[in-house]
């Protein structure tokens, strides 16, 4: 009877273990689901509302969104703006030059691309 007992006390200790392995296992991918799901969530979020007007893409839902940390961030988003318009002309300068010259002016040719880069305290 002693032996009996002792078998199934390790039988016991054995599922115990296994049972705790296997929640500890299912917590960890339900955390590692959680995490990605969020950062996913986030990043979606991000790409289609585009708060920065980094990604240029058509806003899906037609929202016409202010976004006024680009004007605040000039060094920033006319870095971005020269790589992804490519402008043939680019204008130079302070913001004398940002406020002074307007690039639609009709005194430039239609047919190329202008760009005013001229930063505030410069």
């Amino acid at each position: 009877m002693i032996n009996f007992n002792l078998r199934l006390t390790s039988t016991q200790k054995k599922s115990k273990a296994a049972n705790l392995v296997k929640k500890t296992s299912q917590f960890n991918y339900l955390l590692l689901g959680t995490i990605a799901l969020s950062f996913l969530d986030i990043s979606l979020g991000n790409y289609l509302i585009d708060p920065y007007d980094l990604f240029r893409h058509h806003n899906i839902f037609d929202l016409k969104l202010i976004k006024p940390e680009k004007l605040s961030y000039d060094r920033l988003f006319k870095t971005i703006d020269i790589i992804n318009i490519k402008p043939e002309i680019i204008i130079l300068g302070s913001s004398r030059a940002k406020q002074a010259i307007n690039p639609n002016h009709t005194g430039f040719s239609d047919e190329r691309t202008i760009y005013n880069l001229g930063i505030d305290g410069s």
